[in-house]
Parts: C-alpha cells; sequence; structure tokens
C-alpha cells in the first residue's frame, strides 16, 4: 500500500512538472525597431516592446494560452527580400502578426490561423487628384512594394509604371513621391493608409476599395499544435468580445470617412 501510494504520488509530481514545462515562452514577430506601421505596430527606439493591434492580439493569445512572449528583432541589414516568410521559413520566429494577408499562394509556404481582422486594400491619393474610382487607377503610376498583395494586385489592373521599391534618389517619402507626381497612388491596407492620411489635409484615401485582405497570425507549417491552439485562443477572444474591443481601440471610426473622395 506505501508503495502504491509513492508511486501514485510520483505520477502527479511528473505531471505537475510537464505541466509547468509547458508554460513557456514563444519567440513572435510584430514589428521592427524604429519603423512606425500606425495601427498593425509601432516600435520606438529604445522600447523593448512594440505596441498596436498586432502585439496586442499576440498579448491577448499569450494570457490564453498561459506563454510568455519574446519579440523577436529584425536585423534589418540582412538584406530580407520577403521579411515575414523568411522568418517563418527560417524558424526563427514560432509566430508573427504583422497585417500578414491570407493567399493561396502563401499557404504553399506558411500556414495561417483563422483571420482576426477583415480589411480591404485602398490607394492613398492627393486630394485633388482625379481619381475617384479604383477604374481611374488603370493607366496610372503606383507604389506597391513587391513583397505585398498590393504588388500583384498592381501587376493584374494598372497599365501605367508599377514601382515595387522606392524610385532611386527618393528620401523614402511616400508623401513626396505623390506631392512630385512620380507616383499617382500608394496601394496598401486601408486602416494604415487612413493613419497616414492624417499627416496633412494633402493626402486622402480612395474610397472604392481595390480588394478584400483577411489578416491572420502565420506560423512555420510545422506548427501545427500550435495553430490549433491559437485557433481556440482566437474563437474564445472572438466569443467574449476581447478582439471587438480592440479593434475599436485602434479603429476609431470617425477616421473612416475622413478625407475620402
Amino acid at each position: 500500500m506505501v508503495k502504491f501510494i509513492l508511486s501514485y504520488t510520483s505520477i502527479i509530481l511528473l505531471s505537475l512538472s510537464i505541466f509547468s514545462q509547458e508554460q513557456k515562452t514563444l519567440t513572435v514577430f510584430a514589428g521592427i525597431e524604429g519603423v512606425k506601421e500606425a495601427p498593425f505596430s509601432v516600435w520606438k527606439i529604445g522600447d523593448k516592446e512594440p505596441t498596436g493591434l498586432d502585439p496586442d492580439v499576440l498579448r491577448l493569445i499569450a494570457k490564453e494560452l498561459n506563454v510568455k512572449l519574446s519579440f523577436f528583432k529584425v536585423d534589418l541589414s540582412k538584406g530580407w527580400v520577403d521579411l515575414r516568410r523568411e522568418l517563418l521559413e527560417a524558424k526563427l520566429v514560432d509566430m508573427l502578426a504583422y497585417a500578414y494577408t491570407v493567399t493561396e499562394d502563401r499557404k504553399k509556404f506558411i500556414s495561417f490561423s483563422s483571420p482576426y481582422l477583415v480589411s480591404t486594400m485602398n490607394a492613398l491619393i492627393l486630394r485633388d487628384s482625379k481619381i475617384k474610382s479604383k477604374k481611374d487607377l488603370e493607366e496610372k503610376n503606383v507604389l506597391a512594394f513587391g513583397h505585398t498583395t498590393a504588388y500583384k494586385w498592381a501587376l493584374k489592373n494598372v497599365k501605367g509604371k508599377i514601382y515595387k521599391s522606392y524610385p532611386e534618389n527618393n528620401n523614402f517619402s511616400i508623401y513626396k513621391l505623390l506631392e512630385t507626381n512620380t507616383i499617382d497612388a500608394y496601394l496598401g491596407d486601408y486602416y494604415s493608409l487612413v493613419d497616414m492620411a492624417k499627416v496633412s489635409g494633402k493626402f486622402v484615401v480612395l474610397k472604392d476599395p481595390l480588394q478584400k485582405e483577411e489578416l491572420a497570425i502565420a506560423f512555420p507549417k510545422d506548427k501545427k499544435d500550435l495553430k490549433v491552439k491559437v485557433n481556440n485562443a482566437l474563437k474564445k477572444l472572438e466569443k467574449n468580445g476581447s478582439l471587438e474591443k480592440l479593434r475599436k481601440k485602434y479603429f476609431n471610426p470617425k477616421l473612416s470617412d475622413k478625407g475620402n473622395p
């Protein structure tokens, strides 16, 4: 009987040990230090972690999974081409949330959770632009970064010049490109463009959406168990209103129509 009790106690202690080991730290990517991608991610130089919708979504999930997060700092000098995909394929992070749109092509290389935000692709233009609908973009010059869904859309729908990176001798200012008529529009996520338009009354977001965009958390292909856990957490967070609360925090409804032609 004594041996049985001791054996039973050992099993309990072993179970507790295994449980404690499951409370691990996940390495995640949700922003670049020194880069502002509001409202999705803002990482001020010197801060330990980024702020914004995407890191906050990961924090909610971490709380549900009872894990800690370690935010991965990217060294931009390494010459990344498709940063998010490369981080996942190299297994440098367990998961990421950085305004990443779900596409069938990306699913060939990485895995996605269920969406945590449904957005649209739009265009940032000058307020006095003659562009009034997405059809007006057909013959225009646009900037659509090569690693984004905007670039693929532009290849199919724009007959003018398509810049997939900043033109040479540019000071990395999208505003300057628009003001000098180097480009007629910059294509990107609606909510990011709304934030950009706030810098000056010269710029507005084209009201006509170019296409629907579903944003989700991404994983390396072999993180199947983590994906299941995250999807369960997202389902719970959607049901209890936590995700909707975050969306309302970062997307001020009053800004949605500001400046739209």
